[in-house]
């Protein structure tokens, strides 16, 4: 009888939860690929010069998520909700760094003054975080959506999952989060 990836996911994060030091090797093992094809489709989002390489996306958040205090993971949805917001703050903290590391002596550049492409990657990362800060305040759920979308590299049906709700909610929610993110981003090119 084949075990469903999905179990086994849960019963590793049970285990971990319990305190069993060599399942969390067994989790990384069993979720590897995965995280590595969401890292992939993540970085390939960023543009072509963005330096940070999809395996060290997967490693440095998975040290967050090891970092965590006594997780009580309940399945492997709420492990892929968290991953995805640890993607996400490895990659705005990797745009922070290499902005803090490119800043003319603290001078800060307009958006009309050239930039180069690795500053440009690291201001598109930082922008889209700040826009993503204001939706969760004014649209938790498009918010959410649009977060595991973008940083956890979910199909709409995965998503639904996550969220316990409808494929069509996911598609509307989505659909308005990418409407008023394009508008944010926009605005703040302005």
């Amino acid at each position: 009888m084949a075990h469903d990836p999905a179990d086994r996911t849960t019963v590793l994060l049970k285990r971990m939860s319990a305190g069993d030091a060599e399942a969390e090797g067994e989790l990384y093992e069993h979720l590897y690929g995965d995280l590595q094809r969401r890292a992939r489709a993540m970085m390939r989002a960023q543009g072509p010069e963005h330096t940070l390489q999809s395996t060290a996306l997967v490693n440095e958040a998975w040290l967050k998520l090891s970092a965590l205090a006594d997780p009580d993971w309940q399945d492997r949805t709420h492990f892929v909700r968290v991953a995805a917001r640890a993607m996400r703050c490895v990659l705005v903290d990797h745009a922070r760094a290499k902005q803090t590391a490119r800043r003319d002596g603290g001078v800060r550049r307009t958006l009309g003054e050239h930039i180069a492409d690795g500053e440009r990657s690291a201001w598109k990362v930082l922008a889209l975080d700040e826009a993503l800060e204001r939706l969760e305040k004014s649209e938790p759920q498009p918010f959410r959506v649009a977060e595991l979308r973008i940083f956890g590299g979910l199909s709409h049906a995965e998503i639904a999952t996550a969220l316990e709700v409808s494929t069509r909610t996911v598609e509307r929610a989505w659909s308005s989060a990418r409407a008023w993110l394009l508008r944010e981003l926009e605005a703040d090119q302005e």
